[in-house]
């Protein structure tokens, strides 16, 4: 199934999920630098286009051919680029990407839509920490721990952001609870000075880190 798929796919929003794909196309077939092709639908006609596509590869099993810019194609380059995706080359992994399909005919429709991937986008370990101490809710005692320990096992020198998201897990505390307390307020102080120490290395790395923070939020694991 993979392999069908590879001969024509379309990414269609994100330009960098497009070219994680086309890197991955070309690692699994092993595609030589010189054997991958690129051109714009803004600069080249689709059928200037498919004619480069009858060229064999060289050094490789496979060319690997990307039109990038494809919500430019016309409805008459898509009755091009309809065909060929019903016959395509066996020698030929075509990837078009662009940011939406546009004038597409409809009889061709469902013929294009059929290659559309959808990619599971990549997360950074950063966006993993922000949104799970953003879901943590009122889970506090091991859970925050966990994450916090599980971040800086990625990141070491991730002490600032620990920190900075640590302040926003707070914030939403008081932000749930009403109006902010004497408590609260010293909670804030501590993990700012926390921050300043963090940010001129007068912290521990050696797993310390989360254990001040827990200890500041009153969560201690």
């Amino acid at each position: 199934m993979r392999g069908k798929t590879d001969r024509v796919s379309i990414v269609i929003g994100d330009a960098d999920e497009a070219e994680r794909h086309i890197r991955d196309i070309a690692a699994r077939y092993s595609i030589d630098p010189f054997d991958t092709k690129a051109w714009y639908a803004d600069e080249i006609e689709v059928q200037d286009f498919l004619r480069e596509l009858e060229f064999l590869p060289v050094f490789s099993e496979k060319v690997l051919a990307v039109l990038r810019n494809i919500q430019y194609v016309s409805r008459r380059g898509w009755e091009s680029l309809a065909a060929y995706i019903g016959k395509p080359h066996d020698h030929v992994c075509l990837v078009l990407s662009g940011t939406e399909l546009r004038d597409v005919p409809e009889s061709h429709r469902r013929t294009v839509s059929a290659c559309v991937i959808r990619l599971k986008r990549e997360t950074t370990p950063e966006q993993e920490l922000f949104g799970q101490i953003s879901r943590l809710g009122g889970q506090r005692r091991p859970e925050l721990f966990r994450i916090l320990r599980g971040y800086l096992a990625v990141r070491e020198r991730g002490a600032p952001l620990v920190v900075a998201a640590t302040v926003g897990h707070l914030r939403s505390r008081a932000i749930a609870e009403g109006r902010p307390t004497a408590d609260m307020a010293l909670r804030f102080m501590r993990l700012h000075e926390l921050d300043a120490r963090s940010k001129t290395g007068r912290v521990p790395s050696d797993g310390g880190l989360e254990l001040l923070v827990c200890q500041v939020l009153d969560c201690g694991a």
